[in-house]
């Protein structure tokens, strides 16, 4: 990862997401606020003049209505000031929201187009957690920090052109004294963000180990096998190392800005000292002193300030590296220069021609796996543990391509398809397919197409529908218990209505990976006939490791270390000393 800052526009560009006018009208309420302190302060020097100066200057009537004159002056200033900062603070936290917003919806939309690759890949996990992290806040920061740039620009501009008229070596020392504390800050954020980038894993597993301990999925191992003081003992470990360097960098960093507000103090009652000599020395009144010296107090916090919102500028800058590079991130699995879009309806022939597969690091999973599945045919696929099986639903999904060889749908290559055009007509239930903890219909039908016919019919193909049937919302009732309400399923109840999920797509295609995990033999072998007789025309593949679940189909293959050995109806397979009798035994009765 570079450890370089991103160009302005970059910045600019993420500032502006919650659009150009909203961004240009925070810039430009910035630079009326900066001319605010000099109006102000001209308002106090008219009212010290005027109470100084009053006892010899005629009627105590007159002298009041110039005291008045001034208050006036001065409480309009306070009062517009007031109003300007209300508007331009609720701007700011406008701005600020909706490019927070964007930002976390671009995060998203990254990572959900991402290959399942490269979201089990380490390296890009820390990025994304880094890039999550500064996203949360630093691009509605630097919208933030530039409009106190400006801010600072133009107090300092005015501030700083009054004091030139008095005396230029003030204006000078003010400049000079802010630098130091300004370069301890960036120094500190550049240790800030290496230590970040050094200790992401070690963050990302206390965020993992954390989520163990804290949610429902592994508390039923944690308390049966005792495991949870082990594992709370190690987040306590790791936390109190992350803890104790982060607030060595915190003392370094006080350290540091301990030495720049000292010089800045030295700075500031130097100026008011060689302001209190002139005025003494009848150089101007009482109420020019208190102008001067509040235009140096001003101009030095101008340049504190700006300098400050430049080293945030340039902080942000560095963090949102680890964004930019997240988003830069390229899938491989994407449509071709010129994809093919399918208008023949119907299932087609799946082939496999001599397709290998090796994963990065080079595990070689697949070896010259050669099949074919004719248009409205039923096939298993079955094999050991480590087979290759998985993998090989990977590609057929289009998941991951091939690393060498072709899988074909009729006679376009699954690589030219469009993408869209694809996963339209495929419908898969992966082994560890996600159940969401919202309403049943939410669940069998996620995108929101169908009408209620169309889910009931789903799930009576599922064997779900009676059960459904005996919730007290039915297809309204929300499941799970992370939410209030919530029912909670078996896991062969889940597992049917994730079934149905599938079928509710009517696609052409279907693959299906254990449809009948956590069912008895019985029922296996009663959902085996169901979905025999409910996708009749449908080309599907099975991935089982049952016997009983595979007797319905027309056709099994047998995966070994990455290549198909068998190919045969169940009872031929069943019948001879073969890789599927070893890996099944006797055939299954009935």
């Amino acid at each position: 990862m570079s450890d370089s800052q991103i160009p302005l526009r970059e910045a600019l560009r993420l500032g502006a997401l919650a659009g150009r006018r909203t961004l240009c009208l925070h810039l430009g309420l910035s630079i009326v606020e900066g001319l605010l302190p000099l109006a102000g302060i001209f308002a106090m020097r008219l009212l010290v003049d005027a109470v100084t100066e009053s006892p010899g200057s005629g009627s105590p009537e007159e002298a009041y209505s110039s005291v008045l004159d001034a208050v006036y002056l001065a409480a309009g200033i306070a009062i517009g000031g007031a109003v300007l900062r209300a508007f331009a603070s609720y701007v700011a936290d406008r701005h600020g929201r909706i490019v927070t917003d964007r930002c976390a919806d671009r995060m998203l939309e990254q990572s959900s187009s991402l290959d399942l690759q490269q979201l089990e890949d380490p390296r890009v996990l820390d990025l994304m957690q880094r890039a999550g992290q500064e996203v949360a806040g630093r691009p509605a920061r630097i919208a933030s920090d530039l409009s106190a740039s400006l801010l600072s620009l133009v107090t300092l501009a005015t501030m700083g052109t009054l004091l030139l008229l008095v005396d230029p070596w003030l204006t000078a020392l003010v400049l000079v004294f802010a630098v130091p504390g300004v370069w301890l800050r960036l120094r500190h954020a550049k240790r800030l963000f290496a230590w970040q980038r050094d200790t992401v894993e070690a963050q990302r597993e206390v965020g993992y180990l954390s989520t163990i301990l804290s949610t429902r999925q592994a508390a039923k191992d944690l308390r049966a096998l005792s495991l949870a003081r082990r594992f709370l003992g190690r987040v306590q470990g790791q936390r109190t190392d992350l803890r104790e360097q982060a607030l060595g960098l915190s003392a370094r960093r006080a350290r540091g800005e301990l030495v720049g507000q000292v010089l800045s103090n030295a700075a500031l009652f130097f100026a008011y000292g060689r302001l209190g000599w002139l005025a003494v020395s009848g150089a101007f009144t009482v109420g020019a002193f208190v102008m001067y010296a509040q235009a140096v107090q001003r101009s030095q916090s101008g340049v504190r300030d700006l300098l400050g919102s430049l080293a945030a500028l340039s902080e942000h800058r560095l963090f949102l590296r680890t964004f930019v590079e997240f988003e830069a991130l390229e899938p491989s699995v994407v449509d071709s220069a010129s994809p093919i879009v399918l208008t023949e309806r119907g299932p087609l022939a799946v082939r496999c021609q001599d397709v290998h597969f090796t994963y990065p690091g080079g595990r070689a999973v697949l070896s010259g796996v050669d099949f074919e599945i004719a248009p409205g045919e039923r096939v298993a696929l079955v094999g050991r543990n480590g087979s290759g099986k998985s993998t090989l639903v990977r590609l057929l999904t289009r998941l991951a391509d091939p690393t060498t060889g072709a899988i074909r749908y009729g006679e376009s290559p699954l690589r030219e398809l469009e993408l869209a055009t694809w996963r339209g007509r495929v419908g898969v239930l992966f082994q560890d397919a996600t159940p969401l903890d919202l309403t049943v219909r939410e669940n069998i039908a996620p995108d929101g197409g169908g009408d209620p016919e169309s889910w009931r019919d789903a799930a009576r193909q599922a064997g779900a529908l009676e059960r459904i049937e005996r919730l007290p919302g039915a297809f309204e009732q929300r499941l799970g218990r992370r939410f209030a309400g919530g029912a909670e399923l078996s896991a062969g109840e889940w597992r049917r209505i994730l079934l149905a999920r599938v079928l509710h797509r009517r696609s052409e295609f279907l693959i299906l990976d254990e449809p009948s995990a956590f069912l008895d033999a019985r029922a296996s072998r009663e959902l085996g006939e169901r979905l025999r007789d409910e996708l009749k025309g449908r080309s599907v593949l099975v991935v089982d490791h049952r016997p009983e679940a595979v007797q319905w189909v027309d056709r099994v293959l047998v995966l070994e270390e990455g290549r198909i050995v068998e190919s045969g109806s169940p009872a031929e397979l069943a019948a001879k000393d073969g890789s599927f009798r070893k890996l099944f035994g006797a055939p299954a009765s009935g």
